[in-house]
This record gives structure tokens, C-alpha cells and sequence, in this order.
């Protein structure tokens, strides 16, 4: 594999358009989200590196705190979560879901059905602990359609939602 240049840069700009999701540009009261989602890895870097994979989620997990402050702040009811897929880091993704006129259901029910994460990986835990998060798990069939033909497989879902 290519060694991964440019690090510093990287992240920096990262956490930039992370940060920018917060901003009043996406936050205002006439705004909402239909499952809205963004990859923080979205090349897969955090496969070859758990380091690096746990740098990504602490950037989706502070853009995940600045919007749930700001969408407060603006009294907009919401649902925010995030979602690691054990088997592959750039299907991690931030979510975010409030009522739209697209009329998916508001909250997804979907996600708290799942039931509660009992075996969860020890540097989950540790970047989002039990007593401020809730994690629920799932098997899920993943189509990758990245290839010539598309991969059909089995991954493990873990679904992060901040307590209220």
C-alpha cells in the first residue's frame, strides 16, 4: 500500500469542512435534513490504520457536538448519530435527520430497534464512552458497488447515538 503523505494537511482540512457543517450556512431555522450523511474517510485511509481511522471519527464526533449544540440553539428538532462499520472505515459516516417534507418518518425508529452493542471494540468505547453515548449494533448485507461487479457481504453496523 501507498504510504499515506501529508497527514497534517489533510486532517487540518478535514476538520475545516467538518467545522463548516455547523456553521450557519447549513444550520438555520428553514433548514432540514433527510438522513443527510458525510464520510470523514471517505477513501478508506482508517483501513490500513487504526490511528488514523480513530483520528477521522474524533473529527465526525466534534462536528457531531458542534451541530447538536447549533441545531439546539436554533430549537430544531433532531436526530444525530453516527455509524462505524467494523469491516470498512470509509463507510463511517456523521448523520443527521429532522422532520422534511419528504416525509420520511421523523425520528428513525429504525435505529433504536437495533438492539444494544454487547460486544463492542475496546477503541469504540474509548472515543465514545458509555455514560454520554448509546451504541447500538447490527449485521447488515453491504453491497460495494465499486467494483466490476458488485460485492455482496456480511458487515457489523455500530450506531452511536449521543444521550439527551
Amino acid at each position: 500500500m501507498k504510504k499515506f503523505r501529508g497527514k497534517r494537511r489533510y486532517f487540518k482540512n478535514l476538520e475545516l469542512e467538518f467545522n463548516s457543517f455547523s456553521s450557519p450556512a447549513y444550520i438555520d431555522s428553514d433548514v432540514w435534513f433527510n438522513d443527510w450523511h458525510e464520510h470523514p474517510d471517505f477513501y478508506g485511509h482508517g483501513n490500513a490504520s487504526l490511528r488514523i481511522r480513530k483520528a477521522h471519527l474524533r473529527i465526525a464526533l466534534s462536528a457531531m457536538q458542534d451541530m447538536q449544540q447549533k441545531l439546539a440553539e436554533k430549537q430544531i428538532e433532531h436526530q444525530l448519530y453516527i455509524t462505524i462499520v467494523l469491516e470498512d472505515a470509509s463507510q463511517d459516516a456523521l448523520h443527521v435527520h429532522t422532520t422534511n417534507p419528504d416525509g420520511t418518518p421523523f425520528p428513525l425508529a429504525r435505529i433504536q430497534s437495533f438492539p444494544l452493542a454487547s460486544h463492542v471494540p475496546t477503541w469504540v468505547t474509548e472515543l465514545f464512552p458509555g455514560n454520554r453515548y448509546t451504541i447500538h449494533e447490527s449485521q447488515e448485507e453491504f453491497i460495494d458497488y465499486m467494483e466490476e461487479e458488485p460485492v455482496s457481504s456480511t458487515v457489523t453496523f455500530f450506531y452511536i447515538l449521543p444521550n439527551r
